[in-house]
């Protein structure tokens, strides 16, 4: 932790204050839980400070990362330069600690280690509640890789210009990533466009408003893929679990998903099961970070996929692009 609280209730942050031996001379406590800690100034980690004991402190780990206090420093340096930021900061209506709060209203998580679906749902909403955004920037261990998981999906954002969008944060190059345009193959592999954002290079608060901003329409192309049948029928031999839940559903239909043998669609977006909506199954997926209804945009899309070409590649466009069809 960058902040410590006095006896007096001020609080002190290490990344404005340098009067080491002062601050070492004074009792501190932690803004949330009250409990005494003490200033740790070696040579391996980030100055910071540490709980004499976390017994009873549920908001902060003993464990926060290198990477984590590395990452919440610049970040909180970067927007510093034009924008007004506070590096842990706490909210007693909710009894939360933001990493970093811009403006009052904007809460930026910086998230180095997975946590539990039923933890992310609860700061995520603790955070509404207030009629507060929150923005999660993942380090690396939450990097996006061939294959969506379940705590991605509720890591992701959406809208018009980029569709469904993830940021990503890297302490080694200094850059903040945005991976956008992210569509799913039927295997389930993923497809995106990427653009590289170099610490304290521009306004923080301007890029994160990017998937907002009008812009160029873009594309991205998926190839297609020749052997559907065969991986399908691969995965119900090994009874994958997943498979063999959709193969339920058309056996309950009377049919087989092995007699699919025309694919005029591959790519699609997030949250859409195309078998199922073969089979006049709708389920969409929900996303913890997306508000809004995305039924038009998933009905749209393979509107205007049937009616293309089946032989050969697939270009993917912006939401905005289905929605003047």
């Amino acid at each position: 932790m960058l902040t410590a609280e006095y006896l007096s209730g001020k609080i002190i942050n290490l990344l404005e204050d340098d009067n080491i031996e002062s601050i070492k001379e004074r009792k501190l406590f932690c803004p949330g839980c009250k409990g005494e800690v003490v200033l740790k100034n070696g040579n391996i980690k980030a100055r910071h400070f540490a709980h004499k004991s976390l017994k009873n402190c549920e908001f902060y780990s003993e464990n926060e990362s290198q990477e984590h206090l590395q990452l919440k420093m610049d970040l909180y340096k970067w927007l510093n330069y034009d924008t007004y930021a506070q590096v842990e900061y706490y909210l007693p209506e909710i009894m939360q600690i933001a990493d970093i709060m811009v403006e009052l209203n904007i809460a930026l998580e910086v998230q180095c280690s997975s946590l539990s679906l039923k933890r992310l749902s609860e700061r995520t909403l603790s955070y509404k509640k207030i009629g507060c955004s929150v923005l999660w920037l993942l380090g690396k261990k939450l990097h996006l890789d061939k294959k969506v998981n379940k705590l991605n999906m509720n890591f992701l954002y959406f809208s018009m210009n980029c569709g469904f969008y993830y940021w990503e944060l890297c302490n080694k190059q200094k850059c903040l990533v945005l991976k956008y345009l992210i569509h799913e193959d039927l295997k389930g592999n993923l497809i995106y466009k990427e653009k590289i954002f170099p610490f304290f290079k521009g306004n923080l608060l301007d890029i994160l408003r990017f998937p907002y901003r009008k812009q160029k329409s873009e594309v991205i192309e998926g190839k297609k893929i020749s052997d559907m049948e065969l991986y399908i029928s691969q995965n119900l031999r090994r009874k994958n679990g997943k498979w063999m839940e959709i193969a339920g559903l058309y056996y309950q239909k009377g049919l087989s998903l092995r007699d699919i043998k025309n694919y005029p669609v591959q790519y699609f977006p997030l949250g859409f099961n195309y078998y199922r909506w073969l089979i006049n199954e709708s389920d969409h997926s929900s996303f913890l970070q997306i508000n809004r209804d995305l039924s038009h945009y998933y009905e749209n899309f393979i509107k205007y996929y049937k009616l293309r070409d089946k032989s050969g590649r697939q270009l993917m466009y912006p939401p905005a692009f289905y929605g003047k069809m």
